[in-house]
């Protein structure tokens, strides 16, 4: 299978040590069939908010392991349109709103069709507004 990492995934697994992530983490890991993706948004994120030396470079060595996907115009477009879609709605995530880099996370795995391996339960609130956004057509 394949899959997109969000970063509050591996900070979880990483930086707060949270057993939860590190065994859904190991879990997608230890299957070889697996591969894991990430983009920019993801990389810069997870090793700006790790301060301690060893598990930055930790982490920095571990993303070699996982593969760098882009995120080109059309998602950015396509997120542009969903984001508008979701406001129309009213859809609250967040904190009361929507932030623009889990939409762009968001729309990357859709774009890409990966999976999304998150710690976030936001994403599922995406994924309902997502399926009425497919629905009317808007892509």
């Amino acid at each position: 299978m394949k899959y997109f990492i969000d970063t509050n995934l591996i900070l979880d697994a990483f930086e707060r040590n949270n057993r939860d992530a590190q065994n859904r983490l190991k879990a997608i890991l230890e299957d070889d069939s697996n591969e894991i993706f990430y983009n920019g948004l993801v990389y810069t994120e997870a090793l700006r908010a790790v301060l301690n030396e060893e598990l930055f470079t930790t982490l920095k060595s571990s993303f070699e392991n996982f593969t760098w996907i882009d995120i080109n115009q059309q998602i950015y477009k396509d997120t542009k349109k969903f984001s508008r879609f979701c406001r129309s709605r009213g859809l609250k995530v967040a904190k009361g709103k929507c932030e623009l880099i889990d939409m762009l996370h968001f729309m990357t795995t859709k774009y890409y069709n990966l999976k999304l391996i998150t710690s976030d339960r936001d994403f599922d609130k995406l994924e309902i507004a997502y399926q009425e956004f497919i629905k009317e057509d808007n892509l």
